[in-house]
Parts: C-alpha cells; sequence; structure tokens
C-alpha cells in the first residue's frame, strides 16, 4: 500500500512551515533593535522561538512522509511548539485590554486544529503503518 496522500500534502505543507521558521529565526537577528524594542520583542528569544518551530515543523515532516509509527506524536510536538511561540509572543507583547474571550481565542482555534490533525495522524498511521 502506498502513502495516504493526506499525509503526503501534510508532509510537504511542515517542510514548508519548517523553512519558514528557519528563515524566521535567520532574519530576526538583522532586524532592526529599535523595530523589536518598539513591541517588547526580544531577538534571542525569536530566533529560539524559530528555530524550535523549524525543528518540530521538520520532524512532523519526516514522520508523516515516512509513515513513522511516531508520526502523531511529531504532530503533537508540532502543536506544542505552536502554542509555546504563541505564549512566548502575547507574554513579550502583553495584552492590550480587549475582551477576555478575544484573547483566548487564538489558543482555541489553533488547539482544535492540533487536536484534529493529531487524531487524523494517529487514526491513518495506525491502519496503514502495517501495509507498508
Amino acid at each position: 500500500m502506498k502513502r495516504p496522500a493526506g499525509f503526503t500534502v501534510l508532509s510537504l505543507l511542515f517542510g514548508w512551515l519548517a523553512i519558514a521558521g528557519l528563515a524566521f529565526a535567520l532574519v530576526t537577528p538583522r532586524t532592526d533593535p529599535a523595530q523589536l524594542a518598539a513591541f517588547h520583542l526580544q531577538a534571542p528569544v525569536l530566533m529560539a522561538i524559530g528555530l524550535a518551530y523549524a525543528g518540530a515543523a521538520s520532524a512532523a515532516a519526516f514522520a508523516l512522509w515516512r509513515v513513522a509509527s511516531w508520526a502523531s506524536r511529531a504532530v503533537l510536538a508540532w502543536g506544542a511548539s505552536l502554542f509555546v511561540s504563541m505564549l512566548a509572543f502575547q507574554a513579550m507583547i502583553g495584552v492590550t485590554g480587549e475582551p477576555w474571550w478575544l484573547v483566548l481565542l487564538p489558543y482555541v482555534v489553533f488547539g482544535a486544529l492540533v487536536l484534529a490533525l493529531f487524531r487524523y495522524v494517529d487514526r491513518r498511521s495506525q491502519s496503514v503503518a502495517q501495509a507498508i
């Protein structure tokens, strides 16, 4: 049996996300410090976020491409890196007086996305892994 088409698409998507995270980490030190200071951002923290995100997305892309048994855990690790980066940005920038539910809305939306993606990969990898 061949690799599921959804795994191929997701693997390519995670590959692009890994490239984006790496580009983010490489461009951050070249950003004007005054621009970063205007939003209370710190270059070393942003570089760490970009590298962690790129690593998690690379692992997910590799696991999905190989239809590895740990593919669902790699997707979960990517989701965790996404949440940590969202929390880091929130901590650096701060809350600007919006209603509390507007601050939590992106976390709920991305949490639902990661959960649905995890469930899909977990179910498909269990049924396909024996055949490959």
